[in-house]
């Protein structure tokens, strides 16, 4: 057998089920909410910097054309609003994808 420092996650996932089969029910619901506390926090985290960099960029790029920030109309603001939400939900998935590999 190998030592636990040499296993991956994988390997200690099934050495943890086979020494307590009991448990891992349990553990298996608690890792998840783990899991869904860290997406949710990652969710609010990336929204605030995406939303506040789009910000500054509007106000970036009317300052360099000379030309008033000013309203969107709503057929802007709903294109805004899908790229938002999907680049968040991009940023969010990559880095869940990374963030748990290795328990």
């Amino acid at each position: 057998m190998k030592a636990l420092q040499e296993m991956n996650a994988t390997e200690k996932a099934y050495l943890l089920a086979t020494l307590f089969p009991d448990v891992l029910p349990e553990l298996t619901q608690l890792l998840q909410a783990k899991k869904d506390r860290d997406r949710k926090q990652l969710t609010d985290i990336t929204t605030k910097k995406v939303e506040t960099t789009i910000d500054k960029l509007f106000v970036k790029l009317h300052r360099k054309a000379r030309t008033k920030s000013g309203d969107i109309t709503p057929e802007q603001q709903a294109k805004l609003e899908d790229i938002q939400y999907r680049l968040i939900e991009l940023i969010v998935e990559q880095i869940m994808q990374n963030l748990h590999q290795d328990i």
